[in-house]
């Protein structure tokens, strides 16, 4: 809940079966007083009607995808790939701005300057001949890499980029004990993802108020 007017920078899961949860999501929603995402899933499903009573519609579905043998990943690192550091971060702001329909203060929201530092958290970047071609967050959380926001501007998709990142991102985790991952994808990057092995465990539900969801980026 970072009090952005962006549906994609505030966001609720519930992903249980007391019907309190979806109550204090609405009441956590108002409290923020901005426009805001809930997502439901596993046996949260069922308490949908909470919502629908309260006004909410469902915006559709997206994929919770992941991979449980990132631990098999091996081989050499590509020169291309590495750590972002912090003289990259306004160019992966950029990337991300341009990729997800972000202005300037969302992107500045949505790539935080602890995110290339943080315990366990890191921004990776493909760079060629110094430019940034794609950009992902992550954060791990015990053997479970997590990551979001991958990004890559429309010039340079389609060549490569993307699949390069991952499967090096994979191998570099790998070696740090990493053994699977995970991440929700958008319903338009889930075949991207299947195809570097990445399978659907469970689809999400969204909902949000007509009026947000109306105005929404």
């Amino acid at each position: 809940m970072t009090g952005a007017s962006s549906l994609a920078l505030n966001v609720v899961l519930c992903h249980g079966g007391d019907p309190a949860q979806v109550a204090d999501a609405l009441a956590a929603v108002s409290d923020a007083g901005c426009p805001t995402t809930v997502m439901l899933a596993g046996e949260s499903l069922g308490d949908a009607q909470l919502l629908v009573d309260a006004g909410w519609v469902c915006l559709g579905t997206t994929p919770v995808m992941g991979r449980d043998d990132v631990g098999r990943f091996s081989g050499e690192i590509d020169t291309r790939f590495r750590q972002a550091s912090d003289r990259d971060l306004e160019a992966v702001r950029s990337i991300v701005a341009e990729s997800f329909f972000l202005d300037r203060a969302r992107a500045e929201l949505a790539v935080p300057r602890w995110a290339g530092d943080a315990e366990d958290c890191g921004i990776w970047v493909i760079d060629v001949d110094g430019e940034i071609r794609s950009a992902v967050l992550t954060a791990v959380v015990g053997e479970v890499l997590v990551f979001w926001m991958m990004a890559t501007p429309p010039r340079w998709r389609r060549q490569g980029y993307g699949a390069l990142l991952l499967e090096n991102l994979f191998v570099h985790y790998a070696r740090r004990g990493v053994t699977t991952t995970v991440m929700y994808s958008s319903p338009a990057g889930e075949s991207f993802y299947r195809r570097l092995g990445l399978e659907v465990i469970e689809y999400w539900q969204l909902w949000s108020r007509p009026r947000w969801a109306l105005g929404r980026s």
